[in-house]
């Protein structure tokens, strides 16, 4: 896939998530959806998936400028839980708009990449070692996951 079209992809895919989540009464937000480790709300995985557009935005930049993304025992769990819960002060609107943001700096930093970039590897905290495109894929399938996650509680 090339970037102009991947860039458009996500662009497609955050406005679908904002969507979703706007859709969302404050008492679907606060009904619990993962259990293991720490316990998350619906509301925490907006949370992470605003940590998520920001870190992986970081990440890609580490990759293509030779940084080799995250070290082998980075501990994705761990990580998560803290930003998540870092967030637990921002309400609704300010996570939405966040998101926003950093979708839309990650979909005009991709559009700017070339094909040669997409096959740059770098190290993936869950995917481990991974070509740069694959994980700009990855991003929109982390959110179709996690939506699917919700609806199925909500349901």
């Amino acid at each position: 896939m090339e970037t102009t079209a991947l860039s458009k992809k996500l662009l497609l895919d955050g406005e679908k998530i904002l969507t979703f989540f706007n859709s969302l009464s404050d008492e679907e937000l606060s009904k619990e959806i993962y259990s293991e480790g720490e316990l998350w709300k619906i509301r925490d995985v907006l949370a992470h998936l605003v940590s998520a557009e920001k870190n992986f935005l970081e990440l890609f930049k580490n990759i293509k400028n030779a940084g080799g993304g995250y070290p082998p025992d980075f501990d994705i769990n761990i990580f998560n839980n803290s930003q998540v819960n870092s967030m637990k002060i921002l309400n609704k609107k300010d996570l939405l708009a966040l998101y926003l943001d950093y979708r839309t700096q990650m979909a005009k930093w991709v559009a700017q990449l070339n094909t040669e970039d997409l096959e740059l590897k770098g190290i993936h905290p869950a995917l481990g070692e991974a070509k740069l495109g694959d994980m700009v894929k990855m991003v929109y399938l982390h959110n179709i996951m996690h939506q699917r996650d919700i609806k199925k509680i909500l349901s």
